[in-house]
């Protein structure tokens, strides 16, 4: 099942997103921070927004941050993978065997993206606790960075099959505003106009006239990713 649902990892929160219908990217849904009292309740509470919007079973695949991964142009020759299984034990204090990458690209020089599988590893003990039926792992890579979805490994026993293209979180689309219907107002009838006899008022001349001073007004104050 190709997942219509992703789990967006960063250092500061989880973001779900949902494919939208159309095909034209994911819109995202809900997220919540990991610096909450409580984030095993508010993990399960996106789980059930996910099956609301399913209808049903649904799967997700998972998009690590970048601060996680390496991304590297890798200069190759006719045994391609082990220029860049060396390239990375160069870049990374890990062995090959303990990294998941993978590679775009046709030419001499191709883009990678590597991942530590402990990292995988972390992410895997932490989502399986809640339900999102994970498939794999990806990223949204930097402009020029990658061509197409990166597979960065399989969510154990499952199978990931990436995108031809990566994720793009466009605006959640907003319905149209209803139309303002204009209370048709009755007709404003002035007053009439009468006519008021105004005294005259007289002073005596050894009354002071006191003056008028303003009130006073009253100032305004300027206001790793773990379970």
């Amino acid at each position: 099942m190709i997942p219509d649902f992703a789990l967006l990892l960063s250092e500061d929160g989880i973001v779900l997103l949902h494919r939208e219908s159309g095909g034209e990217g994911w819109v995202n849904v809900d997220e919540i921070s990991l610096d909450i009292p409580d984030l095993p309740t508010d993990m399960r509470q996106l789980c059930d927004t996910a099956h609301r919007l399913s209808d049903g079973s649904f799967t997700t695949k998972l998009l690590l941050p970048q601060s996680q991964l390496l991304f590297a142009d890798i200069t190759v020759s006719s045994d391609a993978d082990a220029d860049i299984r060396a390239a990375l034990e160069d870049r990374t204090p890990y062995t090959a065997e303990q990294l998941i990458y993978d590679a775009s690209g046709a030419d001499d020089t191709r883009k990678v993206i590597a991942v530590a599988r402990e990292t995988l590893d972390e992410a895997t003990g932490f989502i399986s606790q809640f339900g999102f039926n994970p498939t794999g792992f990806s990223t949204i890579p930097p402009d020029g960075t990658f061509e197409g979805e990166p597979n960065l490994g399989d969510f154990k026993n499952a199978t990931f099959v990436p995108d031809a293209e990566a994720v793009r979180v466009i605006a959640r689309s907003e319905p149209a505003p209803e139309p303002k219907v204009e209370a048709t107002a009755d007709p404003v009838v002035p007053a009439p106009i009468t006519e008021q006899v105004i005294e005259p008022v007289t002073e005596s001349a050894d009354e002071d006239v006191a003056e008028t001073k303003p009130e006073n007004t009253p100032s305004t104050k300027p206001a790793a990713f773990s379970s």
